[in-house]
């Protein structure tokens, strides 16, 4: 077999130390200092003991095991970026740069060398679509299986959520490229010009081959095509295979202990199929790259409401892996302690969100108690005209309909988790919207009127909106100019291969150093890649952040004689409990140093607490829960010591309970409720033509009617959007709309299937339909329309069913009451 290649974007080791300052919103980075390292950007075996590597130093040679290196010179020019490199023998190699041009699109280059790159000789490559988001990249692959023929790979800037990437093959040594179709954006290996294989990975847990030069590709069957040594390299990641024997491999690990954090890079070759690896010197003949630099420094404060969101300023990470589920709460908690990232994304739901493990209310507060933040994430329709297989409704209306729906599924989705109070404020939540073509004007009006229904909805709640998306192909710009904007923006630009805490939110393209600019901003620098910290290893995208995150509430609940201590307002995040007694220093309080911001007190109990340890300086009683003590005489964050004491038995006090009168419920019945009278009073809609007010005879076996002998019946079937509705009254006595429901579904997530109530043909109230709202027997369900109270109003009631897993809602004896 010829030799392959393959670039690596490896694990950076440019460890930088962030400046203690806080982000604000200069467009200037953060000052950084580290040790001198240079930083292994890529590298590639071609033969026994031959193979470049790339370094911010570089391109470097090698034909004898790394004890002498070359320098080759690489093919850039000022304003462009080296994106992949191959070579087939010493004197054949061709590189990809890239640069933007000044509309935000990314322009592509490929420069070759016959003389083992002395020289180079550059062309454009016209890969792509003016505008078409495919050419939005987030890393380029590279490989020539001799110097005819080759493969390139473009993998889209998406979250990890998604590996989406397009395929490019060469057989006339880089001159022209012709489109193929791959399924994932990942590396391609070839052993012919027409057997290939992609290696197993997150989104393709068996490895996919191909027969046809990447014209198809299909999921790989044990022995189908050679596959590399990646499942016995023993922690090595990255493989470059010369040959089935002959590859190199990185080795990289980091660790942070005591605010000082080193990461240490290593190049290993093997010449047994990874039987054994030794270690190849690098360029400047380490053995090892190894940076050591101070643990960035991460800020918070509580918002302006004192809610669960927090302006955060630091680093943090987001995944999703659907072949290994959920991250362990055990390896969390060594990433806690040992990485530098101090806040996780949590992918709450959305019906384009892939499998990536259930998320629970016991997972999110365990990760909560081990001090971890969160970026709240919701994935729903995307634009219509993107190709993912759940759109936006092309009407801007509906659209701005369904922002509103999916931000109610969102906040259902938080509050189950905890991440809000019952009433659903105070939380950010962030929508996903991946890159989509800028052709379509009409599409950008759509996706911009989404997001307005969007925030309209969460800011109702009193809680806060975030969108994400790469500034440039998914035009976040464009929600700037909404009469009600988003408040958060998650800006995905892809400029390091790994971790780098030199990181910032400013000078991005697209989106002007002006919007968002008073600490909105996250931004997603580097996609998909693993790295390890204190050993376990992930495969994450890394986030730089200086906006809102938000945390989750209910750790702790005080009993009697026992009070909780919180870090954060609202009570939430770390919490402990403490029993009556004396505490009297900061180690005893059980919580990181200088961290308390919130109290909540059990019965027959009061706490002290003080600035000073052994109570001293500025102390202040609490004899009942406090939210936030910023605005106290202690102070947030100040807390030293503390005495929780026992409060003396009282003596019961004689009380003169007010006169009560008991007043029955209204009812005012709305016409036709019972559906006793079949359709009449109620128009109905629905997709696939289906009757909606049936008898009981047309009902399941297993199902009866609340009450009568008709009922309401929603879905029932896969892909179906049913409605029933009229024009009522809604009486200023009686605002209370209700009726009896029974859901039947076989939906595990519930967020695919949904049930929504429309005023005035707009979303009041929507619901996810699941396996977890199934019920024996009928539930009353109501909502208060006391907003619409003496009006006349179109009342809806709908229910949308996706491609699969059937789910019916079936309603009866809908009415306006004056109590729930």
């Amino acid at each position: 077999m010829r030799p392959h290649t393959r670039l690596f974007f490896i694990f950076s080791a440019v460890c930088l130390l962030a400046s203690a300052a806080p982000l604000t919103a200069s467009p200037s980075p953060a000052a950084v200092t580290t040790n001198e390292a240079p930083t292994l950007r890529g590298f590639q075996a071609v033969a026994s003991g031959t193979g470049w590597v790339w370094t911010d130093q570089g391109l470097f040679w090698t034909a004898d095991g790394g004890q002498l290196w070359t320098e080759i010179t690489t093919p850039t020019t000022v304003n462009s970026q080296l994106r992949a490199v191959a070579f087939t023998d010493r004197r054949h190699g061709w590189a990809v740069t890239s640069a933007w041009n000044d509309s935000g699109e990314v322009a592509y280059a490929l420069a070759r060398t016959t003389d083992g790159g002395r020289t180079w000789h550059t062309a454009t490559l016209d890969l792509f679509v003016p505008g078409e988001a495919a050419a939005q990249a987030g890393a380029v692959f590279l490989e020539f299986l001799d110097v005819q023929t080759g493969w390139l790979v473009v993998k889209q800037a998406t979250s990890d959520l998604f590996s989406l990437g397009t395929l490019f093959a060469t057989r006339d040594g880089g001159r022209s490229w012709a489109r193929r179709s791959i399924p994932i954006g990942a590396p391609v290996h070839f052993q012919s010009a027409q057997d290939g294989w992609i290696e197993p990975g997150p989104l393709a847990s068996a490895g996919l081959i191909t027969r046809d030069g990447g014209r198809t590709w299909s999921p790989r069957k044990l022995g189908a095509l050679p596959v590399t040594a990646a499942a016995t390299a023993g922690g090595l990641t990255d493989l470059s295979l010369a040959s089935p024997q002959i590859g190199w491999a990185r080795e990289a690990a980091g660790r942070c202990t005591d605010g000082a954090c080193v990461l240490r890079v290593a190049l290993r070759q093997t010449t047994d199929a990874g039987q054994t690896w030794t270690a190849l010197p690098l360029p400047d003949g380490r053995r090892a790259l190894e940076r050591t630099f101070a643990e960035p420094a991460a800020t918070m404060t509580a918002t302006a409401a004192g809610a669960l969101a927090l302006s955060f300023q630091g680093h943090g990470f987001d995944s999703c892996v659907p072949s290994a589920g959920l991250p362990s709460l055990a390896d969390m908690q060594t990433w806690w302690l040992n990485s530098p990232y101090r806040v996780h994304n949590l992918y709450l739901g959305g019906i384009s969100l892939p499998n990536c493990g259930t998320l629970t209310k016991t997972y999110v507060q365990a990760l909560a108690q081990q001090g971890w933040l969160f970026i709240p994430t919701w994935v729903g329709p995307q634009p219509y005209c993107s190709n993912f297989n759940r759109k936006m409704s092309t009407d801007p209306a509906i659209a701005y309909q369904q922002g509103k729906m999916e931000a109610y599924l969102a906040l259902d989705a938080a509050q189950s988790l905890g991440l809000t109070p019952s009433d659903q404020s105070g939380t950010v939540l962030y929508y996903d919207v991946e890159a989509y073509p800028p052709g379509d004007l009409a599409c950008r009006e759509v996706a911009k009127t989404f997001i307005a229904g969007w925030t309209a909805a969460l800011h109702a709640a009193g809680s806060y909106a975030g969108v994400y998306g790469s500034p440039c192909g998914s035009y976040l710009r464009d929600y700037a100019t909404l009469a009600e904007p988003p408040d958060q923006v998650w800006l995905a630009v892809w400029s390091y291969p790994a971790y780098e805490p030199g990181a910032s939110v400013w000078n991005l393209p697209c989106v002007d150093n002006s919007l968002w600019s008073s600490a909105q901003r996250l931004r997603q620098y580097t996609g998909g890649h693993a790295e390890s910290w204190g050993g376990p290893s992930m495969t994450i995208d890394s986030n730089v952040l200086n906006g809102l995150v938000a945390t989750t509430t209910g750790g702790c609940t005080p009993g009697a004689g026992q009070v909780a201590l919180f870090v954060h307002p609202q009570f939430g995040g770390q919490c402990v409990l403490k029993s009556v007694g004396s505490y009297p220093t900061a180690a005893s309080l059980g919580l990181p140093a200088g961290s308390i911001s919130s109290v909540r007190l059990g019965p027959e109990v009061s706490l002290r607490l003080c600035r000073g340890e052994f109570h001293t300086g500025v102390c202040e009683d609490f004899g009942s829960d406090a939210a936030d003590i910023a605005g106290h005489a202690i102070g947030d964050d100040l807390a030293a010591s503390a005495v929780v004491s026992a409060l003396p038995p009282a003596w019961p006090e004689r009380q003169w309970l007010p006169r009560i009168s008991m007043r029955p419920s209204v009812t005012s019945p709305v016409p036709n409720g019972g559906f006793e009278s079949g359709p009449s009073a109620w128009s109905v809609a629905s997709v696939l033509q289906r009757p909606i007010i049936v008898p009981a005879s047309d009902l399941p076996a297993y199902i009866a009617p609340h009450s009568g002998s008709w009922t309401a019946w929603l879905g029932g079937v896969d892909g179906e959007t049913g409605s029933f509705q009229q024009t009522l009254l809604v009486p200023a006595g009686a605002p209370i709309l209700s009726y009896w429901q029974k859901v039947d579904s076989a939906e595990s997530r519930c967020h695919y299937d949904t049930a929504s109530v429309w005023v005035n043909n707009a979303v009041v109230d929507a619901y996810g339909l699941c396996v977890s709202a199934n019920a024996l027997g009928w539930a009353l369900r109501s909502l208060d329309l006391s907003a619409y109270a003496g009006q006349a109003v179109l009342l809806r009631i709908q229910v949308t069913t996706d491609g699969s897993l059937p789910t019916s809602l079936f309603l009866d004896d809908v009415a306006l009451q004056s109590t729930p």
